[in-house]
Parts: structure tokens; sequence; C-alpha cells
């Protein structure tokens, strides 16, 4: 980049600096800073291990360096600007969601517009929030967009400010689904009754919440679409299925007719 195209960029950004309103996150002085300056030839450099207090003002000093990009950590740590971990001395964390289209099964590259990237990503931004408001009831949460291919999801709950790394882990594997057990999900009752020579068992989908909630309104947004259908083409729908023959087929689709009532209730 030649210094004129510099020089002209660094007055752009520091317009923008002096007319943007800077809202820094909650415990910005706990925070370790970073950002990246103007500097000559191709390469970047990045500036880290800065604390706010270093820093200074921070809406003066963006208007002063007027960098290309600026960072603070997810992390909150005595003293931040230290240049090591352990000298920094970690004492507590956002728990952050970073979600970027072209990482998620849906989208599809080099077919995908950027447009129809950010709208599938933004579908499982939505997808994602509902995990997070309604099975784990977390209120304190904000939402940015990444500047390019996505979102980040910051959580601010107290009690999740102090989780180990283990037990952020297991939050995640939870909304990734990451060791499910379909089995687990299902409550499994023995029933006996007049003309019965052995008693038999009920499995019921749990549908109190969780995964067992989703699923389920997963599975009746199918009986729906099932149901909607000419006959020939739910048969040919169904056995789209693995094991799933024209009987079973048959059986599967008499049952979403006769016995919704049963089906609602798992």
């Amino acid at each position: 980049m030649e210094e004129r195209t510099r020089a002209y960029l660094r007055g752009r950004f520091r317009d923008h600096y002096r007319r943007t309103e800077i809202t820094p996150p909650p415990a910005a002085n706990e925070r370790e800073w970073g950002y990246i300056p103007w500097t000559d030839g191709p390469d970047t450099t990045m500036v880290r291990h800065r604390s706010l207090l270093e820093l200074g003002d921070l809406s003066e000093f963006l208007v002063r360096k007027r960098p290309r990009h600026v960072y603070f950590s997810a992390g909150r740590f005595r003293d931040p600007g230290a240049s090591s971990m352990h000298e920094k001395d970690w004492q507590s964390a956002d728990l952050v969601f970073d979600l970027d289209a072209d990482h998620l099964p849906s989208v599809t590259l080099g077919e995908d517009s950027y447009a129809e990237m950010l709208a599938k990503c933004k579908d499982a931004l939505g997808r994602l929030l509902e995990f997070l408001e309604d099975d784990f009831a977390f209120e304190n949460l904000e939402i940015v967009f990444s500047g390019g291919r996505g979102y980040h999801v910051h959580v601010r709950d107290e009690n999740v400010l102090h989780l180990e790394r283990e037990h952020r882990r297991e939050i995640v594997d939870y909304v990734r689904g990451i060791g499910l057990e379909y089995d687990e999900l299902i409550e499994t009752e023995t029933v006996a009754g007049l003309g019965r020579k052995t008693p038999t068992e009920r499995r019921t989908l749990q549908i109190e919440g969780g995964w067992g909630t989703r699923i389920h309104d997963h599975f009746m947004a199918f009986i729906d679409e099932l149901l909607a259908m000419e006959e020939d083409a739910a048969l040919e729908r169904l056995q789209e299925f693995d094991g799933i023959g024209e009987g079973k087929a048959t059986a599967t689709l008499n049952a979403a007719r006769n016995n919704r009532e049963g089906l609602e209730a798992g």
C-alpha cells in the first residue's frame, strides 16, 4: 500500500473515531487490549499486552492513533498489561460464541452469495440464542457483528464468568449436541393391563424442556409436513429414511393421521 493511500485511510479512520461514540465492554480496565496500526510495507503488526491504563482515554486514543483494528480480550486479569498469561493472573472471562458463515454446514462456499451466507449465519444465531436463553436462562448477552463473516455472542452472566475451560466446553458440547444420546431423553414405563399376558414397555420422549422439547417440536413440524402431502408423496418421503420400507411408511403415516394426541404427548 502506498503511503499516500495509508495517509488517506488514516484520515478517514480518524474522522470515523471522532464522530463515533465508543462504548467499552464491562470491566474494560481488567481486559487486555490490542490494536493494528497503519504500518509501512505489506505486513501488519499487532500491538498487544496493553491495558486501558496504558492507552488512556479510549476515545482520545482512537482519534490519536487511528488504528486499523482494535481488540479487547474476553478474559479479565489482575494485570492485563503484563507480557505473559501467568503474570496477567486470570480472574474471569466472558463466555464467547463465534459464528462464522463459511464454517456452517448449511453454507456452500463458491455457490452462496455473501448475503446468502450472512442470512444463514443469522439463522444459526437465532437458534444459538434459543439455547442460551431457553435452556440456560442466560440474560446478560451482547451480540456483535464480527465485521466480516458472522457474529460473536458474549455471555456475561455472573454465574459463567468464573467457569473453568472444561465447564465452558460442556456448555458448547450441549449446544452442539455432542455426546447427546437419544435413549437418555426417553422415559420408559412398564404397562400391564386387561388381556395382556406379559407387561410391555411404553417409551415416551421427555418434552419438558431442553433437547427433548427441541426434538419434539421438529418432529411435530415434520408430521404436519407429511399430513399436508398427497399420500403417495408422504409415503415416498418416509421411505427416504434408512430402514423404512413401504410397510413401515404406511404404518407411520396412519399413526400420524390417527394418533396425533399421543404424538403430541411425546
